[in-house]
């Protein structure tokens, strides 16, 4: 879940989900705070891509899970409260900017997407995570 700079308030109500091959062509992405790996796999599979400015914690999920087929538990959990501000999100050059660099990984390790189905996919799922967040903030 993002919350308010103070942590007093959810603003933004995103829950993961358990895995499934052909998510991140779809504009989903695991929780990037909460993924854990062992030492074994970054060893075979490498270490975060950094010519990735704001997408390199997605290529690098995206590429242990779609490529290298890495086992993946889900825990339906809340473990961590994010803060809104994130270079990722600070404007829209940066949503735009992060998204070029997605289109950029997801070619790099031979997934096909549409770009239409991912931004489609993106803008319903986002929509929801506020509507969720309002619902939960007045409860």
């Amino acid at each position: 879940m993002y919350v308010t700079q103070d942590n007093s308030r959810v603003v933004r109500y995103w829950k993961s989900k358990p895995f499934t091959k052909g998510d991140f062509a779809k504009g989903w992405c695991p929780a990037h705070p909460t993924f854990y790996v062992r030492k074994s796999v970054i060893e075979r599979l490498g270490y975060f891509d950094q010519s990735y400015k704001l997408a390199a914690d997605m290529e690098f999920m995206l590429r242990y899970l779609e490529r290298g087929q890495v086992r993946a538990v889900y825990i339906p959990h809340v473990l961590v409260r994010m803060r809104l501000g994130g270079a990722s999100n600070q404007s829209w050059k940066s949503i735009v900017q992060q998204n070029i660099e997605i289109f950029a990984a997801l070619r790099k390790n031979g997934v096909p997407f549409s770009r239409i189905w991912f931004a489609a996919n993106k803008v319903v799922s986002r929509l929801w995570q506020f509507a969720a967040g309002r619902v939960r903030r007045h409860h």
